[in-house]
């Protein structure tokens, strides 16, 4: 099926898993769901634009590295490499709390 695409046309599939795939994946999701929710609050005066986009950008970072981690241990499960599922849930919930520490410090 995908060696019948003309060579401009993207494919709607891909058989790549890598981590930097599955990071961007979680970013767009986490960073649209905020922007979302965000434009409502600030719909009704609730929130201003400036927080909206700065947790957009949180948002979507944590996501990104969430997700990327999950489907990486999700993977190493599945070829029962349970250390490397281990290792990357470990790694992905470090890293969440090194991007808020970051952000919360550069809020003060």
């Amino acid at each position: 099926m995908l060696k019948n695409l003309k060579q401009n046309q993207m494919p709607l599939v891909s058989t790549s898993r890598l981590p930097l795939d599955n990071f961007i994946s979680g970013a767009l999701l986490g960073g649209m769901s905020s922007v979302a929710l965000g434009y409502a609050r600030v719909q009704k005066g609730e929130a201003n634009t400036k927080d909206v986009v700065k947790e957009a950008a949180k948002l979507a970072v944590g996501g990104g590295v969430v997700t990327a981690a999950a489907i990486g241990a999700s993977n190493a499960i599945v070829r029962r490499d349970f250390a490397s599922a281990l290792l990357w849930a470990a790694g992905g919930a470090a890293s969440l709390i090194l991007i808020e520490k970051f952000i919360n410090k550069e809020k003060q």
